[in-house]
């Protein structure tokens, strides 16, 4: 049997080199020993290639380092980069706030995160997820 395959596109193929570089980063990060983010403080979150920094529900605390659940997030916290291109969608920090004093996750702010001042604060951090489907 004869197969005509239609030669491919420089967009289609950029599309799949994407895909696969959310692939290979998310099979990476998996390899990476599993990191405690709970008990990063910010900046060692956003620092970490292993962790992502999300705002809570909670006033208590103001945010939370977890471990990503998806390949979107896996990109972002192990490259500080989102793929849109792949289907992930980016959301850019709102009022977020690295300076030491402005939130807080389980572990206070140390010397790890600058003195200085920020306009707005307690913001959300920026984020790369999963489109909703």
């Amino acid at each position: 049997m004869l197969r005509i395959f239609t030669p491919l596109n420089s967009d289609v193929i950029r599309k799949m080199k994407l895909q696969l570089l959310v692939l290979f980063t998310f099979i990476a990060a998996n390899t990476i020993a599993n990191e405690d983010c709970s008990n990063l403080s910010r900046a060692n979150c956003i620092a970490s290639q292993a962790c992502i920094l999300v705002q809570e529900e909670s006033p208590s605390l103001n945010y939370q380092c977890v471990a990503p659940s998806n390949e979107c997030e896996q990109t972002f916290a192990a490259t500080n980069t989102c793929p849109v291109e792949a289907g992930c969608n980016y959301t850019p920090y709102d009022c977020y706030c690295h300076c030491r004093g402005n939130g807080q996750t389980n572990v206070k702010d140390g010397n790890d995160a600058p003195s200085c001042l920020c306009e707005c604060a307690l913001g959300k951090p920026a984020t790369c997820s999963l489109p909703n489907v």
